[in-house]
């Protein structure tokens, strides 16, 4: 059955962790083998915590969407346009994003199908 406050928290911390991703990308570019701390770079840091606090103020299906957008660009950025991030880092990031993106299609899977809903207080009681 679908959850609505399973679908919220998963979206919560989908949304969490792409904030945490810009960091990494903003402390990258501070550094010396990193990318210029020009403006592009620091405001392009900053996109994805803007796009994570966005998707929590739409529709619950719509928020899945923008998070999985948001892993998406990161990871292709991340992983294939910018400088500084170790080897090992890449493929990290390569691997860990596409298993947030398998968990997140998943989510929006069960919310786009027609299974019931209950809520979590109702399961709890029975």
């Amino acid at each position: 059955c679908y959850i609505p406050e399973f679908f919220f928290t998963h979206a919560a911390l989908g949304t969490s962790i792409l904030s945490f991703l810009g960091g990494i990308r903003w402390g990258i570019t501070l550094t010396e083998d990193g990318p210029p701390p020009d403006w592009f770079n620091l405001s392009i840091s900053v996109v994805p915590s803007v796009a994570a606090w966005g998707a929590l103020l739409v529709l619950p299906g719509t928020s899945v969407v923008v998070c999985m957008l948001g892993f998406m660009g990161t990871m292709w950025t991340d992983v294939y346009r910018l400088r500084g991030y170790p080897d090992w880092f890449r493929g990290e990031r390569l691997l860990l994003s596409l298993l947030v993106l398998g968990s997140l299609s998943i989510t929006l899977g069960i919310y786009l199908s027609k299974l019931p809903t209950k809520s979590l207080k109702e399961i709890l009681v029975d």
